[in-house]
Formats: structure tokens, sequence, C-alpha cells
């Protein structure tokens, strides 16, 4: 074999292989080195391109990845500045052009043009008698585009800058995908950035087919005398048909667009597809011009739910004429719509189009309809005319009590103005009081309007009434931020309406809003009252504090669910000052303390009220305070209704409380209470009509239990309230069913006489409706006895007593007290016994009558003590068995023994001793005396100390007085004496012997 392989002619062909393998393998170097070399690119490129008159400053790159141009120009005129094109060529095996990256950047506008009408030139003295049609069966992939213009003035508009960018742009036959675009052009009169993809987008040309039939074209004079022209065009999105006929270099024709399915789902159109099943044009065209006419109805737009809102298009007209010869175009458009709110609104454009673009028309609406007419009466007849062009528009607004207007000099800013031609009168709107019902307002806007990037869009608000007066600036940068201020006028109709209001305090009332994505911000300050709230308006959320002087309050919750308001009062007097400041409270009521208020507000329906307060004092005069201690309270109001759930305070050292449910609700014009319980047992019931002023109230307890200080009290009662309009009628009975008292009776005092007044206590009555009509017909009986066991008392007694009252009179109490016998006084170790004994009420309860009677027991007599009379002046007498002289009975009762009686005389021992024993006695039984002497006969001496060194004495004497006594010192008093017949004055010096 290897013989065979060196044989000459075998030798010879291997020879030859050797040489066209090393041929191969050079001329594939030279390819690839063709290809890949820079130097091959500028070659070529200098070689051929001063043959165009193109120039540029570098070049470098190859065939296989692509090339970079700097600085390319035509005839010495720049051109692009730079250009770079990267390909892939092995997408060719697979048909398919991929250019990774083609920018083209700073072309100069200007240049191109001149480049593009020099070859247009040329090529136009030139004629192509044969046409070729060929097809483009290639795919082109790019994958990132970059264009960038030198600025250049186009129609009067200065183009400073436009920059495209593409990514991912794929062209198949019939398809275009596109991954993004981004567009960003500024002008002198606006601004334009875009951001655009198209994914799926598909533009299907389904078909394409004109006929053109009967024709006849005068070839000298190059007219074509007539034909019939038919155009059909179908897409995915859409249908064109067009029919036309040729006369005279004319053509007339109707252009059918019959929009598909598809270009409403695709572009996700808010229109209902049947409304636009087809749009015909009536296009002709000639020599000089070119007409389109568009007439069209169209029945609801939009697609809406049913009744939902809709655009009724009544009919539009619109006219389009092109002139060839000049230039210019102009279109004329008239359109009627009609919408739920408005019929008949009328628009008109006339856009024309020359050597400038301007543009003019109106818009009618007559009258709004679908609202309340109140609300829109003064937006009727509403007209608004416009103009404008390229760079500015300006309009003017009238309605019935409307003017204003909208001017955008340059379309970089604008100038809104808006006002009520008159004062509009509010009680057409709401329901004023009478006081307020001449309110009229007038309202001015001024709105200056920036388009600029970042610029904050600011209105200016001036409301000017007969209530009040306010001015609000609005801004909007990327948030809403509202502040308003109020000022009440002196002539302002709110004063003489609440006079209570101190309206200057409240001046002015400062409002600062702010809304930012979805969470407002509001302050409120109006003189010490501050209010600061932040409100979401997603979740609801708000978040607030509220002070007024001592007040502070907490609000927290959300509106949906529920909104709580933490209020503390740390001083009730500084409160009521801080209230006063704003609000008149007359006499300012002079109570001390603190008090915690929680009220919580569920779904905008419930409130739920708890009150604390461990001590509140209200002071009524100098010498009057009322005290509630340990006070709280629970209620809830829902649609009306009012449910105390729990409640418990001590009052006068009473404590009233209720765990029991009580309620109170209104139905119709009726106030019911169903019912109200007083510490568990007092069940209170009844209505009331607000509007008859008539009702009535019944107040049952089987056995309601009283737990004082003073007394401890079981209770049967039963009263009736009815009430009719200023009319109150009390009837009832109440039964004591036993019970213990613990008042100390030595506290009671009873003035001398009724004759004596004590200056400071004098007030002036105030005449009360209220008591003037009130009636009582009150019983009060005791089932079991009242016990009275205290030191040196041990008394029981039974009540009988009514209380009444008429209308204009005064409060009568009847009935007696009677004293059971058995009952013991304690006096120096001495034991008194009463035997049945009574105190008597004939009408003034602060005058009772006394018949009491006292026994004593001694070792051998049986002494008895008569109290009669008044409380003031009781009249005393004694006796015993057996029979004793007076002065006899005082020794026994004081010595026990008879014989002091010997040493004293009946007046001495009367005046030393009877007035200590009468005063103790009547002391411990309520009858509280500081000096009492006990004289001849029916003298006697009854005094009261109004201080320290003063003491006030009746004198019930042949010849009636009264003494003024002061002591100056423990040994010197003086004595000022007046009665009918004298006055004198003493000067008493003490001395112990």
């Amino acid at each position: 074999m290897r013989d065979l392989l060196l044989f000459g002619p075998f030798l010879w062909l291997r020879k030859i292989l050797l040489y066209l393998l090393v041929l191969l393998g050079v001329l594939a170097v030279f390819i690839y080195f063709v290809a890949n070399s820079p130097l091959v690119i500028k070659k070529v490129a200098d070689t051929f391109a001063p043959d165009y008159n193109i120039s540029y400053s570098s070049i470098h790159g190859n065939m296989l990845t692509g090339v970079q141009i700097e600085d390319l120009a035509w005839r010495q005129l720049p051109l692009i500045e730079h250009i770079e094109l990267r390909w892939n060529p092995n997408g060719l095996a697979k048909k398919t052009i991929i250019i990774n990256k083609l920018e083209v950047e700073k072309v100069d506008v200007d240049n191109i043009k001149i480049l593009i009408a020099a070859f247009t030139n040329e090529e136009t003295s030139q004629s192509e008698n044969n046409e070729s049609q060929t097809t483009f069966d290639f795919s082109i992939s790019l994958k990132h585009f970059k264009l960038s213009l030198k600025p250049f003035i186009e129609q009067n508009i200065t183009i400073a800058s436009l920059d495209l960018e593409l990514d991912d742009l794929l062209y198949k036959t019939q398809s275009v995908n596109l991954e993004n675009l981004r567009l960003k052009l500024d002008t002198n009169v606006s601004t334009l950035t875009s951001e655009t993809s198209l994914d799926t987008g598909k533009l299907e040309v389904q078909g394409l087919e004109l006929k053109v039939q009967e024709a006849l074209f005068d070839i000298e004079s190059l007219v074509a005398q007539r034909a019939n022209v038919d155009l059909n065009l179908s897409t995915n999105l859409s249908s064109v048909y067009y029919k036309g006929k040729v006369k005279e270099n004319s053509i007339n024709g109707e252009a059918r667009i019959v929009p598909l399915d598809a270009l409403f789902s695709h572009y996700k159109l808010p229109l209902r597809r049947k409304a636009i099943s087809e749009i015909l044009i009536d296009v002709s065209a000639s020599k000089e011009r070119v007409v389109a006419v568009l007439n069209l109805e169209i029945q609801a737009l939009l697609k809406a739910e049913k009744n939902a809102f809709n655009l009724d298009v009544d009919s539009l007209h619109s006219r389009l004429v092109y002139d060839i010869k000049q230039g210019s175009m102009q279109a004329d458009t008239k359109v009627l719509l009609s919408t739920p709110y408005a019929k008949d609104i009328l628009v008109t454009n006339l856009f024309t189009m020359d050597d400038k673009i301007s543009y003019g028309g109106d818009i009618k609406i007559k009258q709004f309809i679908g609202v309340d007419a109140k609300f829109v009466k003064a937006l009727n007849n509403l007209q608004v005319n416009y103009e404008g062009n390229l760079t500015s528009l300006s309009s003017s607004i009238m309605a019935d009590n409307l003017e204003g207007m909208v001017i955008l000099p340059d379309f970089k800013q604008a100038q809104v103005h808006l006002a009520t031609k008159e004062a509009i009168e509010i009680k057409h709107f709401v329901a004023l009081p009478a006081e307020l019902n001449q309110t009229k307002v007038n309202v001015t806007i001024d709105a200056p309007i920036s388009f600029e990037e970042n610029a904050s869009l600011e209105a200016f608000a001036k409301i000017r009434s007969s209530l009040a007066n306010i001015d609000a600036n609005i801004t909007y940068n990327g948030y809403l931020e509202v502040k308003a201020e109020t000022q009440i006028p002196k002539d302002s109709l709110l004063r003489p309406y609440s006079k209570e209001l101190k309206w200057d305090r409240l001046n002015p009332l400062i409002i600062q809003a702010k809304l930012k994505n979805d969470d407002a911000n509001i302050n409120l300050k109006a003189a010490s009252l501050n209010l600061k709230a932040h409100y979401n308006l997603s979740n609801t959320k708000l978040e607030g504090t509220l002070s007024l002087g001592s007040l502070h309050a907490d609000i927290l919750g959300a509106s949906e669910e529920k909104i709580a308001l933490n209020m503390k009062i740390a001083s009730m007097s500084s409160f009521l000052t801080s209230v006063d400041n704003i609000y008149t409270l007359g006499e300012i009521p002079k109570i001390k303390g603190s008090m915690d208020t929680s009220l919580v507000i569920t779904e905008l329906k419930t409130l739920d009220l708890s009150l604390k307060s461990p001590h509140i004092a209200y002071e009524a005069d100098k010498t009057t305070t009322h005290v509630v201690d340990d006070m709280s309270l629970t209620l809830s109001m829902d649609e009306g209704k009012i449910v105390l759930k729990n409640y418990k305070l001590i009052i006068a050292k009473q404590k009233l409380f209720s765990t029991k449910v009580s309620s109170i609700f209104m139905k119709q014009d009726s106030i019911h209470i169903s019912p109200l319980w007083l510490n568990d047992q007092l069940k209170v019931e009844g209505q009331y009509n607000l509007k008859s002023k008539k009702g009535k109230i019944t107040a049952k307890a089987n056995k309601l239990h009283i737990a004082h200080e003073m007394i401890d009290l079981d209770n049967n009662i039963n009263i009736d309230t009815v009430l009719d309009a200023n009319k109150t009628s009390v009837k009832g009975k109440i039964i004591l069913l036993g019970g213990n008292i613990h008042y100390d009776l030595s506290q009671k005092t009873f003035a001398s006489d009724s004759d004596i007044v004590i200056v400071q206590d004098i007030k002036d009555e105030k005449p009360s409706p209220f008591m003037e009509q009130l009636s009582i017909d009150l019983q009060i009986d005791s089932k079991k006895p009242l016990v009275y066991k205290k030191d040196a008392i041990n008394i029981k007694a039974k009540v009988g007593l009514g209380i009444h009252k008429s209308e204009y009179a005064d409060l009568l109490v009847l009935g007696s007290v009677e004293v059971l016998k058995g009952g013991t006084y304690i006096f120096e170790n001495k034991k008194f016994v009463l035997d049945t004994s009574f105190i008597y009420f004939t009408g003034d309860p602060s005058k009772p009558i006394l018949d009491m009677h006292v026994n004593y027991s001694s070792l051998n007599h049986f002494i008895t003590i008569d109290v009669t009379g008044s409380a003031t002046s009781p009249n005393i007498s004694f006796s015993s068995k057996p029979a004793l002289s007076k002065e006899q009975i005082l020794s026994v009762i004081l010595f026990d023994s008879e014989a002091g009686a010997g040493t004293n005389s009946g007046d001495d021992m009367m005046r030393m001793m009877g007035g200590v024993m009468a005063k103790s006695a009547l002391s411990n039984m309520g009858v509280k005396l500081d000096h009492l002497v006990i004289g001849d006969g029916n003298s006697i001496e009854v005094g009261k100390k109004l201080s320290d060194k003063v003491t006030i004495i009746y004198v019930n004497d042949e010849v009636s007085g009264v003494k003024l006594k002061y002591g100056h010192s423990p040994r010197t008093e003086s004595v000022l004496e007046a009665n009918d017949e004298s006055q004198s004055y003493d000067i008493v010096y003490k001395r112990d012997f």
C-alpha cells in the first residue's frame, strides 16, 4: 500500500491536494482578516465616502460585530455626532437580523432636511418605468435603540431636546413586539415624558383590495375623467371600506370604518361595543382641496351598569377642509351631548391650521338636572367661551350666578378665577334659625397654576358672608394643605343670635389641614381651645388631642369601628373659667374638684359614657356647700335610648347608687322613663311629652332603706307626680317602716324669736315659677316607731304628718310627732322618764308647738315637768306628789333633798338652777340655747350667741325687749338693751368673791 502511494501519478495527486488545503487555509485567514479588520472598514469608507461628500472624524469596527462612526457630516454640514451599530450575524441562518445596539446621538435635524431635499431633487429628475414587487421574509430583533436630537424649531415650536429609547423590539411578518419604549420631549410649549410597552401587541393586515373600474384618463391633459374606486382594508382591529367616484380629477365617496371586538378588548376601551358599530365619513378630494364630513349619533357611549352615569352623543357634525394650494386646514365641529345631569350640552370648535394653529369655540349647558335644583341653580345657563393656539389658551365662564376665567399664557402656567356674581342666600340650601335667615355668602377663588415639574398647585379662597369671613390658602405639592382663618365681623348675625358666646375671643379661628396619601392632619385653634387630630383614610383610624383650660382629652379609634374620647379635668374651677372666657356662664358656679370622663362611639351609632370624680364641692353661698364624693356613672346611648347601667355617689353624706339597669328613651315626641332605679329599691317610671309639656311620673318602693350618719330608715313609698306645662302636682304617701335616728339633736338650733333677723343671712328672694305653681299633697305616717338613742336620750317616736301646698301658696306641714311613753333622759345622773308627749306642726315647720311631759321619781316624791308652747318661747311648769313648792321641787331635783329650799329663795333657785336645768334639757331635745334665765312668773330670757363675743337675748317680761351683750374680756362686758319704753347701755364688771 505504501508503494502504491509512492507511485508517480498518485504522488502528483497528493501534492495537488496538499497545495489546495494550504490555499484554502490562507483564503480563510484572509477572509476572516478582511471581515474582522477595522482597517478594511476604514479603507472602504475612506475610498467611497468622498464621492458622496460624506466626511467623519473617525470610524472603527468590523463587519462581524459592528461599526462606530464619530462626527458624520455631509458637505461640511454636521449630521450626527455619534453612530454605533452592534449586530450578531449568527441570526442570518435563522432568517433573523439581530441588532444588539443601535445608537444615533446628537442628530442635526435642520441639516438632515437639507440632505433629504438634495437627494429628493435628484431623484425627481428621473422616472422609474419599471416597478417590482418584492417580499421581505427576514425578522428583525433590535435589543437596544437610542436616538437623540439637537435643538431645532418646527412651526414656531422650539424643540429643546428629544430622546427616544427602545428595548427588545421584535418585528416579524404582520406582528410587532416591544418590551419598552421611553420618550422624553422638551419644548417651549410643554414637556412630554412617556414610557410604553407592547408585549403582545399585534396588528394583522388580513386583506387589502383596491379596485379601479371604468377608468378614463386623458394622457395629454393629465386629467382623470372618470373612474370607480373600491378600497377594502381588513385588520385584526378594524375594517375600512371606501367607495368613491372619480370625475374630472375629483373623487367623491364614503369611508365606512367598522371597529372590531379586538380593538375594545386589546386597548381596554371603556366604550360600549354596540354603540360604535360603524363610523361613516364622507370624503371628497380634488387637486385644490380635500373635504371630510363626519356625522354621528351614539346612545349610551360608555360601558356602565344600568342607571349609572353615561354619555349620549345626540349629534356630532364635523367638517374638515384641507386647502392643498394654501397648505391650510380648517375643521368645524358641533357636538350635542346628554348626560344624567344635563341635556342638550352644546360643544362647538373651529380648528384652523395655516401658518399658525388656532382654535376656539364654546360649551353651553342650559340647565343641570338629576340633583336638587337649589344646589345647582347658580350654574344654570353655563357658557364657556375659549380660544387658543399652540402657545396659549384663554377662556371665560358665565352662568346665572357664576363668572370666571381660565388663562394659560404659555401652557406652563395658568390663572384660574371664579366668583359668585351675587350673594347666595343660604336659607335656600339649609334650614336656619329665624335669626339667621338673612345669611348671604359671596365666594371668590383664585388659583395660579404652574405646570412645571415639581411645581406646587396653589389656590386662594375668599368667603364673605353675614356670618363670618373666611380666607383660605390651598396648596398641593405631592400633598394637599389648607390654611384657613375665620373672622367674626362686628355686624355678624351670629352675635345677636348667640350673645352668650364671646365672639371676639374666638377671633381668629385658625384651621390647618394636611392630606398626604391616606393621612389627614388637622389643627384648630381659637383662644384657649386647641384641637389636633390625625385621620387615616384607608383604615379610618383617628388620633387626636383636645384641650381647653384644665380640660385635656385624648381621641383614639376608628370611625367605622370605635372612637374613644378620654377627658381629664384637673380643676373644675379652672375649666369653668376657661369656658367662661369664650362662653358667658353668668355667675360662674363655685365648683371645686376634678373629673375623668370616657366617651366611646361605636360605628357612629352607639355612645358609651363613663364619669368618675373623687370629690366635687359646690358652694351655693357663703355658708352652704354641697359636696358630692366618690361619684361614678356609666351609661350608653343608642338611637335615642339612654341606658344607665350603674351609678353611685355620696351627696350630703347620703349614699345613692344603682346596680340595676335604668333606661330613658325617646318615642316620637315623648320621653319615657322605663325604669329609673334609686338604691336598687325605688323604681321611677313615667313619660313626658315635649310638645304638650304634659306627663306623669310615679315613684314606688316596697322598702327603701336610707342609710345615713343621721338616720337608718326603711320606707314604703308611693308618689305620683303630674306635669302640665309649668304646673307640677305631687301626691302620694310615705310609710315609715321603722329605723334609728343618729342625729345629734344638740346641734339643732332655733332662733329665739322670728323677729330676730341676722343681716348677713338676708338674701334677695328670686321668684321661681316652678315653686309658685307647685302643689303638694303628701302624707307621712309611721308603721313602726323611730328610735332615738344617743348619749343621755333614749326615746321612740311615731310620725303622722301631712305636707301640703297649693299653687301660689306657702308650704304647710300639718300633723304631729308622738313621743311614746317610756322614753328616758339622764341629767346629772338623774333619770327622767317621758310620758306620752307630742310635737304639733300647724303650718310653719320652723314653729312647732310643744306638749312634753317628763316624770322624775326621787326617793319620796314623784315630780312632773311640763313643757308647752313654742320651741322659741317654751312654758315650763313643775308639780309633785306629795305636793311641794317650786323651790322644794327644784331642791329635790338638784340636791336630792328639800332642805335647800330653806337657804335659797324660790326666785334665786329658779334663776340659778332652773335655767341650767331647762337649758340642758332643751338642748338635748334639739333646742340649743346659749343663754336662758327663768324669772318670776312668766319672765324668761332666751339668748343665742352670734359670735364668741356677741350674744343676742330676747327678754319675755311685762315689757318685752332685746338685749345685745358684747364681752370685752372675761370680767368686763357691755349690755345694750332696748324695749318699747326705754333704751339703756350698761358696762358690767364681774369678780369672784
